[in-house]
């Protein structure tokens, strides 16, 4: 299984536990710094079968040995894509399916959508395990322990903000505001994995409707989509309690959040160019935002 983009390694860690122990996944990346990212979170999971390539597509040749060319006799082959990639067979899914000598790659016929009999397509942190263990809900004041240490992590990584003091317990349970939306994603045993929160964005009763948004999702839960979908899921509280636009910015360094942001329907609409110093080093900025409600179907 190879997937074209190693997206941080979420892709490619996703495609890893499908085929399971006896198959192999392979991320495809051409940027030292994607790949980096990507190894990281992978060895994080303690996945042994997925590997990681520097290089395009053109040169995909190398990986594919006379195992994949018997299977593509048999009507089997290797499926491609940019997020996560199943095993494809005759008449599957709608990737792009090698066929002929290798290196050659030619897009396959799409099924209809509407089709009731076709399966429904997994996205990243779509797989059932992830989705049976983890609960996303409304935080609560007893939640603050947990979300300060998520932040202060978040901190000490120095990935996810500009701020680099720690914060209290006390000073979190100041976030939670009337009608801002503030989320917790926790396993099944009660563990506090990740959070997502819309704080407001200016006090300009014009922009009441605007929300500016952070996620952060701890080392151990990483590499399951989990950011997604509390992204996902900020958006749709968002928009239940009348906003009409979610905007944050996201160093540019940040590639799992930007993964994350484009997985949630995130658009990103430019760079904040040395938008501030952390450890006296400029950094720069994409600012992103989501469109809701009225403003979407506008």
């Amino acid at each position: 299984m190879l997937d074209l983009g190693s997206g941080a390694g979420e892709d490619v860690l996703l495609s890893a536990r499908r085929v399971g122990p006896r198959g192999r996944a392979i991320g495809l990346d051409v940027t030292d710094e994607m790949l980096a990212l990507a190894r990281a979170a992978v060895r994080d999971a303690g996945v042994v079968n997925a590997q990681f390539v520097k290089g395009y597509l053109e040169e995909v040749r190398a990986l594919r040995g006379r195992r994949h060319r018997r299977r593509r006799r048999h009507g089997r082959g290797d499926a491609f894509g940019h997020a996560a990639v199943d095993r494809l067979h005759r008449g599957g899914a709608d990737a792009l399916a090698v066929r002929g000598r290798p290196g050659r790659v030619r897009p396959r016929r799409r099924r209809d959508p509407r089709d009731p009999s076709r399966p429904p397509r997994c996205g990243i942190g779509d797989h059932p395990g992830t989705q049976a263990l983890i609960t996303i809900r409304s935080a609560q004041p007893s939640d603050a322990e947990a979300i300060a240490a998520l932040y202060n992590a978040g901190i000490a990584e120095r990935q996810a903000t500009f701020e680099t003091r720690p914060r209290e317990p006390a000073e979190v349970a100041a976030w939670f505001e009337p009608g801002l939306p503030f989320l917790v994603a926790e396993d099944d045993g009660g563990r506090v994995l990740g959070f997502a929160r819309v704080s407001a964005y200016s006090d300009r009763c014009v922009y009441s409707g605007v929300g500016e948004h952070g996620v952060y999702v701890g080392r151990d839960a990483r590499g399951q989509g989990l950011g997604r979908r509390l992204l996902d899921a900020l958006a749709d509280e968002s928009e239940r309690q009348g906003l009409y636009k979610l905007t944050s910015r996201v160093f540019t360094t940040n590639a799992a959040s930007l993964a994350a942001h484009r997985a949630a329907g995130f658009a990103e609409v430019g760079v904040q160019r040395r938008h501030g110093r952390l450890d006296g080093e400029w950094k720069d900025c994409v600012v992103v935002e989501r469109l809701l409600g009225e403003a979407a179907a506008a």
